[in-house]
């Protein structure tokens, strides 16, 4: 079975580290990066991964899922 991740951390360096370390791995898709949380909930939807990785800290949280005013 095929694992589809996707990344999100603002860090470039970062996102570089998570990719290099799972493209080893047998089975596992990189299907999408996101350098924020935002960008995320916009396209995850579009892209449908199974896992979502992301920087904790840099998540904007339950209000990126509600529209702004």
């Amino acid at each position: 079975m095929l694992l589809k991740i996707a990344i999100v951390d603002d860090e470039n360096l970062a996102r570089a580290v998570v990719r290099e370390y799972l493209a080893g791995m047998p089975d596992v898709e990189i299907v999408a990066e996101y350098a924020n949380g935002f960008e995320a909930v916009k396209a995850v939807s579009e892209v449908q991964p199974d896992l979502l990785i992301l920087d904790e800290k840099k998540s904007p949280g339950p209000k990126a899922r509600r529209p702004q005013p």
